[in-house]
């Protein structure tokens, strides 16, 4: 004889002995043995014997006390709630008894076939479950009924009281009341048969949707095979459709499709820009060629002009040297022409060009002024929306002592007490400057910096070799391209002011155009630019600056900090320096 398998052991272990099923609200009695609590109440005395000791439906030991006695197993109920899913898969499911519907399964609670489905929750009933259910469902019809009359007696009650305060007052109109009456009475009525009516047609409803929601398992059965039937048979159609369009290589990623569109489009743009802007140039320099011919045409007219008078010039003068020889009472006998015709014939040379020519040269580098700023704002617009920012880092080896970096070194902050900084060649000592990590030798490239409400800013880029002792000169001629900022505390060196200041500025970097340019973010117009910069074939590194290093040494040289009265307020030591707020570099 074979052994039983784990799996048929667990089922034993975890099963009561009276339904042969697994424990549901397991209980143990006095004696040791444990059953479910549905089956020890069933097999106890019925409801009309006299009260007396709980019998073990196996051992036949009396419990005194009852019901009192059972003592809930908690263990044991999670044991078969871990059996309950388990044993499905390791079990295979028995047959259905002959002539019984459905699969033989029964009501864990009534212990009855469960021949019924529950349309609404998806459920198998018995009919015991069924009856409860409409009980359940009438009970809380009934609770919806009851809060209606309360309502409408509520109402009642609100009426009668404002019938009573009308009567109290002085008797007049007493007709007009009693129409009034009369007329309400006859509109409670009304709503009493729409009530009636209403609450009839309520209950048929609820017995339709009752009838409809719960339904013969064979019916539902069928429902739901129809029902996934017809959903299997839409998925084969499809499936069949993918496999033929695979097959026949007419599938494509829709996405795929879509990314080359975009990629054809974006080229066919730029092509039609490039051609747009060819032909525009071709339209400049053929007028450019034109007026060019034109001043070419108005100079040789000039040279032929200038060539015309130097021969009248050098014959006024042969004629004038024989003068010369002439004795002197024959000389002084024309003396008067001679005069008036060296007044008249002086040598005057022409313009180069005409003033309509000079007008046209001018309007036309106007033009090609208006044309350059053009395209600097597209190729910058295409770049801030194409390109991504340049990711920068502070490098801590070149912050002033008194400024602090954040731990991912994107922010700084200053303060009136320094840190423990080693003394480093490559460190700023006077102007409370940082440099970033790493620069640029090429490219182009831009990145985005958020500045705080007030106090003194500057930033750009320098020289790798630019001088970082001492009090700096921001200019380009000592290999700094900056935006310098004062705004609480106005100072005449302030290079731009800015109403209302931007709290978030953009700076453009073109290495080979040789050009350094600032923006308010989101803007294209540049705020300050530098053209035609020297780089000299240098690193260049992103350079910020915060506060002024001359009030800075000031403070800290004092012996105290002491608050400072500024244009008729009091300011702070640190908003004197300029270090009353923070620089961040986004993201």
């Amino acid at each position: 004889m074979a052994l039983p398998s784990p799996a048929e052991r667990l089922r034993a272990a975890a099963s009561c002995p009276v339904c042969l099923e697994l424990f549901r609200d397991p209980v143990s009695l006095r004696c040791g043995h444990n059953f479910c609590r549905g089956c020890v109440e069933r097999c106890g005395p019925g409801p009309g014997a006299a009260a007396g000791p709980l019998c073990c439906p196996q051992c036949r030991d009396a419990a005194p006390g009852g019901g009192s006695s059972l003592r809930p197993s908690r263990e044991l109920g999670h044991i078969a709630g871990i059996a309950r899913e388990l044993l499905p898969a390791l079990l295979p499911a028995p047959p259905p008894p002959p002539g019984t519907p459905g699969d033989g399964s029964v009501c864990g609670r009534h212990r009855e076939p469960l021949r019924l489905f529950c349309r609404e929750e998806r459920a198998l009933l018995c009919a015991e479950c069924a009856r409860e259910r409409r009980e359940r469902h009438r009970e809380q019809d009934r609770e919806r009924h009851r809060e209606q009359q309360w309502g409408q007696q509520w109402g009642q009650h609100w009426e009668q009281d404002r019938e009573r305060h009308r009567e109290q007052q002085p008797e007049q109109d007493r007709e007009h009341r009693e129409q009034q009456r009369e007329q309400q009475r006859e509109q409670q009525r009304e709503q009493d048969r729409e009530q009636e009516w209403g609450q009839q047609r309520e209950q048929d409803r609820e017995q339709h949707r009752e009838q409809d929601r719960v339904v013969p398992v064979e019916e539902a059965a069928r429902e739901y095979r129809e029902q996934i039937q017809s959903c299997l048979q839409a998925l084969k159609e499809e499936r069949e459709k993918f496999l033929e369009s695979r097959k026949s290589g007419a599938w494509r990623s829709l996405h795929l499709d879509r990314a080359r569109g975009e990629g054809q489009h974006l080229a066919r743009e730029f092509r039609e820009l490039r051609r747009s802007l060819e032909e525009q140039q071709r339209l400049l320099l053929a007028q450019l060629g034109d007026l060019e011919a034109a001043m070419a045409r108005g100079r040789e007219q000039a040279v032929g002009k200038v060539s015309e008078e130097l021969s009248q010039l050098d014959t006024l003068i042969w004629e004038m040297e024989g003068k010369f020889q002439q004795p002197p009472s024959r000389f002084l006998q024309d003396i008067q022409q001679l005069l008036d015709s060296c007044e008249t014939m002086r040598f005057q040379p022409p313009a180069e060009i005409s003033p309509e020519l000079e007008r046209s040269l001018e309007d036309f580098a106007q033009r090609n002024v208006l044309v350059r700023g053009t395209l600097r704002r597209c190729q910058d617009s295409l770049m801030f929306l194409l390109q991504e920012p340049a990711s920068l880092t502070l490098d801590p080896d070149t912050a002033h002592p008194h400024l602090h970096l954040s731990a991912d070194a994107r922010e700084a902050r200053g303060q009136l007490q320094p840190r423990d900084a080693a003394d480093r060649p490559e460190r700023f000592d006077f102007e409370p400057c940082v440099l970033a990590r790493g620069g640029f030798t090429s490219g182009r490239h831009f990145w985005e910096v958020e500045v705080g409400q007030g106090g003194v800013w500057a930033l750009g880029v320098m020289r790798e070799s630019s001088r970082r002792r001492g009090p700096l000169s921001l200019t380009p001629k000592e290999g700094v391209w900056a935006l310098e900022a004062f705004h609480s505390l106005t100072s005449p060196r302030a290079k731009l002011r800015l109403h209302p200041p931007p709290r978030r500025l953009r700076v453009a970097l073109d290495y080979e155009g040789r050009r350094v340019a600032f923006f308010s973010a989101g803007d294209d117009v540049p705020i300050l630019e530098y053209t035609r910069a020297a780089f000299g074939g240098e690193r260049l590194r992103p350079w910020f600056k915060m506060g002024l290093g001359a009030r800075l040494v000031e403070v800290t040289r004092g012996e105290r900090c002491q608050d400072r009265a500024v244009a008729g307020r009091v300011v702070s030591p640190l908003d004197w320096v300029g270090f009353g707020f923070s620089m961040r570099i986004c993201s």
